[in-house]
């Protein structure tokens, strides 16, 4: 089957990976080549382009669409997590620009023998990367029923994935899970008609996350985000296109710990730790597909892109104080260790470092200690007054219930006289 792509979010990733002339990219996705022709055709013939894909179906491909670009790009059978070595080994001066489209290409769908689609019966297969040896059949046929779950809850999403993981269980004790259509009734016959979420096919969720367990999608992801950046030159961006809530979460979260300059615990007023941020994001919200995209590709209706620059290491809290008259005031601007200004400036206003912690940590400590002292209840004239006035309601109904008790007992002693009394007169 031929490997035909149409790369989603085209115009938005070119504009956004601000494409130097000269310049060296890397696509850790290259699948059918859809992006990287527009790179390279704006990054002119002094540039380079390290193209990356664990799918061979998907470099040949790609390979056939950048010929025009030979010598320019050159490719490797990998998955992106890989991606670290090979720009140390390929350019070890760093590149400009990184792009990640993550998750299945619309060929991987569409081709019904890879076994992605619960639309067509195929074998159970979902590998990626086709010469990997654990496939969807392994999965499903050798997980026990907790960790099936575990992975249709956690990939998916899914809400029933107990009564599905029981059913998969029980139906693979008669005969082995072997096909996409023969999973589809296992959870069909797992979900009740009433709780099938509408527009949506009844396996989706849990396809999707077998997917991503075949192939370890979110593992990957979070290991080379971090790495990718470190080897980025200052100023080059890293542009990453995700397709559900969980990619685009760890996406987003770990972008924002890289673009934070502290990490200390909010109710620390100053800055103690030496985290400094490498990054400044350009996105603050997800860029989406534009309407007249969805027109022609419904599927880029899920994609989201996120960018990041890289900026030299930065510190925009400053562990220390100033004081200008009786008041203290905190400082805070940017710091660039290449800047003969802000050398300047801290040599002038910047405490020396063992100094900076030190009263960094007693204001701390005067804070914290504050805060405790006013959640000690303090006993005030009015509180006082209070309780008091409670007291003496208290004793004065005791006093009451006293002499209640003490009538009663000499009415009973009176009652008991007149008795005896009236028995010594019988007698």
């Amino acid at each position: 089957m031929e490997f035909q792509h149409i790369p989603v979010l085209y115009e938005e990733v070119l504009h956004g990976l601000a494409l130097k002339e000269g310049g060296t990219y890397v696509d850790g996705t290259v699948g059918g080549g859809g992006h990287a022709s527009g790179i390279l055709s704006a990054i002119g013939a002094n540039g380079r382009l390290l193209a990356i894909d664990q799918d061979t179906g998907a470099l040949a491909a790609a390979k056939e669409r950048l010929a025009p670009y030979d010598g320019q790009v050159t490719f490797f059978h990998a998955n992106f997590v890989e991606m670290p070595s090979i720009i140390d080994a390929y350019a070890p001066e760093g590149v400009d620009g990184i792009l990640i489209d993550i998750g299945v290409s619309s060929p991987q769908i569409d081709n019904a023998q890879r076994g992605f689609s619960y639309m067509h019966d195929a074998p159970l297969d979902m590998r990626m990367n086709t010469e990997a040896d654990f496939s969807a059949y392994d999965l499903v046929n050798s997980y026990d029923e907790d960790a099936l779950e575990r992975v249709l809850r956690e990939f998916g999403e899914e809400k029933w994935s107990r009564r599905i993981a029981r059913i998969i269980v029980e139906r693979r004790q008669i005969a082995p899970i072997a096909t996409t259509f023969q999973l589809v009734d296992c959870i069909e016959r797992a979900i009740p008609k009433g709780a099938r979420e509408k527009g949506s096919h009844v396996a989706k969720r849990s396809f999707q996350a077998i997917r991503i367990e075949v192939n370890h999608e979110l593992d990957v992801l979070e290991n080379v985000l971090d790495q990718a950046v470190e080897r980025l030159k200052i100023g080059g961006r890293m542009a990453v296109i995700t397709f559900h809530s969980l990619e685009d979460r760890i996406v987003k979260q770990h972008f924002k710990y890289l673009a934070s300059d502290c990490v200390c615990p909010p109710e620390l007023p100053i800055c103690q730790c030496d985290k400094m941020a490498t990054v400044k994001i350009i996105t603050r919200k997800p860029i989406v597909a534009s309407k007249e995209e969805l027109a022609q590709n419904s599927r880029a209706g899920s994609a989201k892109l996120r960018i990041v620059e890289k900026i030299p290491a930065t510190k925009r809290r400053f562990l220390g104080m100033i004081t200008m008259g009786a008041a203290k005031k905190h400082v805070s601007y940017d710091t660039y260790p290449d800047s003969d200004e802000h050398k300047n400036r801290a040599a002038n206003i910047m405490l020396s470092t063992n100094s900076k912690r030190m009263v960094a940590k007693k204001q701390n400590e005067r804070v914290l200690r504050r805060k405790f002292e006013k959640k000690k209840p303090r006993l005030t004239l009015f509180r006082a007054l209070v309780i008091a006035f409670i007291l003496g309601i208290l004793c004065v109904g005791q006093y009451g219930i006293i002499q209640d008790m003490g009538l009663k007992i000499n009415e009973s002693q009176q009652t008991l006289d007149d008795i005896n009394a009236t028995n010594e007169a019988l007698k």
